[in-house]
């Protein structure tokens, strides 16, 4: 059976970034910005608005 991550934690780290830290105990710093921008799909356009994008939260296991 595949583990399925979740977030449990995550933290804005300047820019895009994001330090999560996952059910399982890991931690990850990741960078979204060009998953962000240089996805066209209508969902991402909101985002590439840096103050928008630092509003996130933890919600049902993923960041929304």
């Amino acid at each position: 059976m595949a583990l399925i991550l979740n977030a449990k934690y995550a933290e804005h780290k300047g820019g895009y970034k994001i330090f999560l830290t996952l059910n399982t105990g890991d931690s990850v710093l990741t960078d979204l910005e060009d998953a962000i921008k240089k996805d066209s799909r209508k969902i991402f356009i909101p985002l590439r608005d840096s103050e928008y994008f630092i509003t996130f939260k933890v919600r049902l296991n993923t960041i929304t």
